[in-house]
């Protein structure tokens, strides 16, 4: 008799401990997750969904256009490569731009202005 309610102690213990480890692990994998690999930046660029994006250093942050399966809102990516970025997604910007008034052919602009400012301030 004495034995059953141990039984059930040691069950809500396991259940809280599994609901802890559960709500951690689902944290850790939506802070990594919140950087997107650098083949879905081009995705995003060339189905036109980014509608503006900033470069701080290797870090870049997009606003991004709803579509049919997704919200708008931002997303973070690492960039390795300046010039690897600007040589994939240049001709990509430009033929958006020519085609309406994309605020990313502005921000591309805008970011090569401002690297040329830095390169040349530069030792």
């Amino acid at each position: 008799m004495n034995q059953q309610p141990k039984t059930v102690q040691t069950i809500v213990l396991i259940a809280i401990l599994a609901l802890v480890l559960v709500v951690i692990s689902s944290s850790l994998l939506t802070q990594n997750s919140s950087r997107l690999a650098y083949s879905d930046v081009l995705d995003l660029f060339e189905n036109e969904r980014v509608e503006s994006f900033v470069l701080q250093g290797d870090t870049l942050t997009m606003t991004l256009y709803a579509s049919d399966t997704a919200q708008a809102g931002t997303a973070a990516a690492r960039i390795g490569d300046i010039e690897t970025f600007h040589k994939d997604l240049d001709e990509t910007i430009a033929a958006q731009s020519a085609s309406s008034s994309s605020a990313v052919f502005v921000c591309a602009r805008l970011m090569r202005i401002v690297q040329s400012a830095a390169r040349s301030e530069s030792p």
